[in-house]
């Protein structure tokens, strides 16, 4: 289902690491504020999230996005890709609906980086 919008939305981001047991539990899900009354351009510019991976060939990093208000959360689209196909720099990620259609116009733009320790 689409999320049906009666009211501006109030949209924040979760950002996630699944996977094996070991690389899910020694990273957190990270969640950007909320940027109240601003679905049409939120812009996050100030959050950085860092993930360390064990075992990236069994890994995907999720995005998805949420409306929340004061009583619930609904989910307005997402997005998940193997670690092994991110690419460094400016990346725009298209979010998806619940059967995997992208939703029109809906994206998320991130810079990546990438690491090896």
């Amino acid at each position: 289902d689409d999320l049906v919008v009666n009211e501006i939305i109030d949209p924040y981001v979760e950002v996630k690491i699944r996977g094996l047991d070991i690389d899910e539990e020694r990273n957190q899900t990270y969640k950007t504020h909320m940027i109240k009354d601003n679905g049409f351009h939120p812009v996050w510019d100030s959050n950085t999230f860092e993930f360390q991976i064990c075992a990236p060939d069994f890994c995907f990093l999720v995005i998805t996005a949420y409306h929340g208000d004061i009583l619930k959360r609904d989910k307005m689209g997402w997005y998940a890709i193997e670690l092994n196909c991110v690419q460094q720099g400016y990346r725009v990620v298209p979010l998806l609906n619940n059967i995997f259609q992208p939703i029109k116009g809906s994206y998320v733009f991130c810079k990546v980086t990438i690491t090896d320790i």
